[in-house]
């Protein structure tokens, strides 16, 4: 009688004819999940169930994304209206006559270098949001 060996998680998942097929998916592979089966139908439906922990983790991982979305275009948000709310100030206190030009360079100075600030923190949000994207592509499962 035929058997059929099912790989839900391994290096490609999918069903394979063969004992060998399957161990060639598995060995070495971290966390590697696969099974035995008598009939074709059994082994797919085992390799297209996924657990409800994995489930969980990935819908958690893209909650926690979605939320470090929303806190890095809120942030964008106020940090654009920041900086042209110091722009308005600026270009006003300019057409004032008797305002000191070297404070007027000054506080040019500090909105830049907030600026400079808030786009350093915004990059890290950057770098934070691509490296849980690589997290919820790396874990995908393709099924063959």
């Amino acid at each position: 009688m035929k058997e059929f060996f099912a790989v839900r998680k391994g290096r490609i998942p999918g069903v394979y004819s063969t004992w060998s097929e399957c161990e060639a998916q598995t060995a070495g592979y971290h966390g590697a999940e696969c099974k035995k089966f008598m009939y074709e139908s059994q082994a797919i439906a085992y390799v297209q169930k996924m657990s409800s922990t994995r489930l969980g983790k990935r819908k958690a991982l893209k909650e926690k994304q979605q939320a470090m979305m929303d806190d890095f275009i809120e942030s964008f948000k106020k940090t654009f209206q920041e900086a042209s709310r110091n722009d308005r100030l600026l270009k006003k206190l300019k057409t004032v006559s008797d305002y000191p030009y070297d404070l007027y360079h000054v506080h040019l100075y500090r909105a830049a270098y907030d600026m400079q600030l808030k786009i350093g923190e915004l990059n890290k949000k950057i770098e934070t949001l691509e490296d849980h994207i690589d997290e919820i592509t790396s874990d995908d499962t393709i099924i063959g």
